[in-house]
């Protein structure tokens, strides 16, 4: 540091708290750095001579690179914790967005219940899609293939706040609303 070949107290205690920032490591004490540069003096000259020094700074990298990765892992944990939490923020703010465009939906739409044969085995099973008006819902029908949609019976449902008066169209209008909102969202 000031090129006398020897290394001063105040060198080393400068050095080890540029190192300690550097390495993002807590500093050791003055009384613990005092004590290491005290234990490496082997002549007690009060200056720490090349040999002397790598004593020093071995056991000062054996103290110190044990701190950093503690550091280190708590850093990543903490990153971590962080962008889960943003993710979790996210999510809640998409879930709120969500659950206000379907509470905010009110009109007519129309519920399309029909058959349609199942691939392979040939049985039939009863389905049914939420369209946004009667037109739509019949067109689906309108040309049929060969494994339906057969016997397509329609009605009108009205919806408030997202809400019909039965509840189990209220659950198709609902999952009708959340892909329309999605598709909203991603287009």
């Amino acid at each position: 540091m000031n090129s006398d070949g020897v290394l001063q107290w105040d060198e080393v205690q400068t050095a080890s708290l540029e190192l300690c920032t550097y390495l993002n490591v807590p500093e050791p004490s003055e009384e613990k750095l005092h004590a290491a540069f005290n234990a490496s003096d082997k002549n007690a000259d009060g200056v720490l001579s090349q040999a002397e020094f790598v004593s020093f700074f071995k056991g000062f990298l054996r103290a110190a690179l044990p701190r950093a990765e503690e550091v280190e892992t708590a850093t990543a944990e903490r990153e971590l914790a962080e962008r889960a939490a943003a993710q979790q923020a996210q999510e809640a703010q998409q879930e709120q967005e969500l659950n206000a465009f379907v509470q905010g939906f009110s009109g007519k739409l129309t519920i399309a219940t029909f058959e349609v044969l199942q691939q392979w085995v040939g049985t039939r099973r009863t389905t049914s899609l939420v369209f946004d008006n009667l037109e739509a819902a019949q067109q689906h029908g309108s040309n049929p293939g060969p494994r339906g949609p057969i016997n397509l019976r329609c009605h009108e449902v009205s919806v408030t706040h997202g809400r019909s008066e039965d509840a189990a169209d209220t659950q198709l209008v609902v999952s009708f609303l959340k892909t329309r909102f999605q598709s909203t969202v991603q287009g």
